[in-house]
C-alpha cells in the first residue's frame, strides 16, 4: 500500500512537470510561429509598397498631365477634443 502511495506521488509530480514542460513548449512555438507570420505580413505590405511607388514612377508622366487635388489634413495629428475646440473649426474643415 505504501509503494503504490509512493509511486502514484512520483508520477503525479511527473506529470505536473510534463505539463509545465509541454505549455512552455507550446508558448515557445506559438511565439515563433507569431513572429514569422508578422514578417510576413511586413514583407507583403512592403513588397505591395514597392509596386504601388513602382507603377507611380512608370506612370509619372500620364499623372503629372492630369488634374490632381491636395488635400491637407491637419486635424489627424491633434487629439480629437483639441479639434473639436478650436476656434474657426468649420474653415478649416473647408465646409
Amino acid at each position: 500500500m505504501i509503494l503504490a502511495k509512493r509511486t502514484y506521488l512520483r508520477v503525479r509530480i511527473l506529470i505536473k512537470k510534463v505539463i509545465v514542460i509541454q505549455r512552455s513548449l507550446r508558448l515557445s512555438n506559438t511565439y515563433k510561429t507569431t513572429k514569422k507570420l508578422i514578417e510576413m505580413n511586413f514583407q507583403n505590405q512592403a513588397q505591395e509598397f514597392y509596386n504601388k511607388q513602382k507603377n507611380f514612377i512608370q506612370n509619372w508622366d500620364q499623372i503629372k498631365n492630369q488634374k490632381r487635388v491636395e488635400i491637407h489634413m491637419n486635424s489627424i495629428t491633434s487629439r480629437e477634443f483639441q479639434r473639436l475646440s478650436t476656434e474657426k473649426f468649420k474653415e478649416y474643415q473647408n465646409l
